[in-house]
């Protein structure tokens, strides 16, 4: 299994469209190496977030408003923490409805449209479409569309994490113990995701992810105890294009329909 960083230029531009404020944070061991490496790095965070704050995070108002500019407080101090210079964090306008879920729209795919082509990335991390999550899906289905309309030729390095149903995953970063508490406390600043995690599943954040990294690191044979884990899907250099589309974005989102997990406004973006 190959280091994700053998498979990406050391100069490389490197946009990371996060769903979620916390998604980043996914894959921070990743990203800290690239970071420390000299790469460039824009973070992009896709949503509000609002649905997942419970309203004892805002006792005195728990509005939608008061949950988004909790959620974006709380990426900001974690992307400090990281080291991230403040001018690479972004937080578009994008649609959402009204549990704050992101809308597969005209209006959407124009905002990654203009993201892709402002960033000029070449490697997108996102995370994986054959997901559980529908923000997962239709950020992956906005973002290939988004990629095939541009003839935009860049690696898409596609986030296993513990909403993935399956993925070929072909590329890790194993790290280990003093990385793990790292990444756990990078995890932590996301309190309200931290909280709601205790009180749902009974543990923190930072172990529900750590969970799916010990598992990785095992699937997968390596010799450390943790991983993060990506299908990386290679440039096609024969074409002005991200891969070989149709196929690969068919055989990902395949794997969602086959699951019953492509709503209607999905399927608009199949």
């Amino acid at each position: 299994m190959r280091c994700i960083t053998d498979l990406i230029d050391p100069d490389a531009k490197i946009l990371v469209l996060a769903p979620h404020p916390d998604d980043f944070e996914a894959v921070g061991i990743t990203m800290r190496r690239f970071f420390e490496a000299g790469n460039t790095l824009k973070v992009y965070v896709l949503t509000s977030g609002a649905s997942g704050v419970e309203d004892r995070f805002c006792p005195e108002n728990p509005s939608s408003e008061n949950k988004r500019r909790l959620r974006q407080k709380e990426q900001r101090d974690s992307c400090r923490f990281f080291g991230l210079p403040e001018g690479c964090l972004h937080f578009p306008p994008t649609q959402e409805n009204a549990d704050s879920n992101l809308l597969a729209t005209e209006g959407n795919l124009t905002i990654l449209k203009g993201i892709i082509r402002d960033e000029q990335p070449d490697a997108i991390f996102l995370p994986h479409g054959n997901d559980t999550n529908p923000d997962h899906r239709v950020a992956f289905n906005l973002t290939t569309e988004a990629l095939g309309d541009l003839q935009f030729s860049a690696i898409l390095c596609c986030i296993y994490d513990p909403k993935t149903i399956q993925a070929e995953v072909n590329a890790v970063m194993a790290f280990d113990e003093n990385d793990a508490k790292w990444k756990a406390e990078l995890l932590r600043f996301h309190d309200s995701q931290h909280q709601r995690n205790l009180n749902t599943r009974g543990h923190g954040f930072d172990e529900r992810l750590l969970k799916t990294n010990r598992k990785l690191a095992e699937d997968y044979g390596l010799d450390a105890p943790y991983a993060e884990a990506f299908e990386v899907i290679m440039r096609n250099p024969r074409r002005p294009c991200l891969y070989d589309e149709p196929r690969e974005r068919r055989r990902i989102l395949q794997g969602a329909k086959g699951k019953g997990l492509l709503n209607f406004r999905d399927q608009n973006h199949e």
